[in-house]
């Protein structure tokens, strides 16, 4: 894909035209701009070898019907109302509206219900931009999948790398299951390190830290170091299996 292809070189332009003499069979060209007209140089160049198609946003009846379809594909049922909500509070981007159904199709996964209602898309698609990967941690070390899954959202959708917050949320669970260890008689030797032993001084920590038993607290960090593994050999989209592992570490 050549992106604003009208602002291209006149050597370029012609690379271009040289390689429409001659396509790959197994290849499509897309050449975007924001406004490639019919009269410019490339497009009257090219003449029948290439098909203009206008890609402008769609109007909210078509946005609304494209996301109640998009819901259909992936197993839910959406109704207008929902979708009205949605675009409400995400914006009309049909890139993130899509990764918002994934999100909560992540959500939904395995329960009773499979319906998007103007409630569940408010609460999953309303959360502050202004999340932390600390917040993510909290989340996800207390159980709570929804805030859990919008907090993830929220940071991907910021720029956030999904390795370094796989990375971040292995350090929470090792943290608060050391934590856990270290108020136990018969500790191992050397378990409490200077930030286990500030965390054993925190009534919040410690309480947190109780939420998960040593069983629970290993299988997390399983979890998380086959994922965040599994994104750096590049088996499977990032996001995607971000998403999953904090799917997996909510489960209750």
């Amino acid at each position: 894909m050549v992106k604003e292809a009208d602002a291209l070189s006149t050597k370029s332009r012609k690379a271009v035209l040289g390689y429409l003499d001659r396509p790959s069979p197994d290849t499509c060209l897309i050449l975007g701009s924001h406004k490639l007209e019919d009269k410019s140089p490339l497009v009257r160049d090219a003449g029948d070898k290439a098909l203009v198609v206008m890609c402008g946003q769609p109007d909210d009846a078509d946005l609304f019907q494209w996301l109640v379809s998009s819901a259909r594909e992936r197993g839910l049922e959406m109704d207008r109302e929902a979708a009205e909500t949605l675009t409400s509070l995400a914006g009309k981007s049909m890139g993130v509206l899509d990764r918002e159904l994934d999100k909560m199709s992540q959500y939904l996964e395995g329960g009773i219900s499979r319906r998007i209602d103007r409630q569940l898309a408010k609460e999953l698609a309303g959360l502050s931009s202004q999340a932390s990967p600390d917040e993510l941690a909290r989340a996800v070390s207390e159980g709570d999948r929804r805030l859990a899954l919008g907090l993830l959202q929220r940071l991907l959708d910021s720029g956030e790398d999904p390795v370094r917050l796989a990375s971040g949320l292995f350090y929470q669970m090792e943290h608060l299951w050391k934590v856990g260890l270290a108020g136990r008689p018969g500790r191992p030797q050397g378990m409490v390190d200077k930030r286990t032993y500030w965390g054993t001084r925190r009534p919040e920590t410690v309480a947190l830290a109780g939420k998960r038993t040593d069983g629970r607290y290993l299988e997390a960090m399983e979890a998380l170091f086959a994922a965040e593994f599994r994104m750096k050999s590049g088996a499977g989209d990032a996001k995607t299996l971000a998403f999953q592992a904090v799917h997996q570490l909510t489960a209750k």
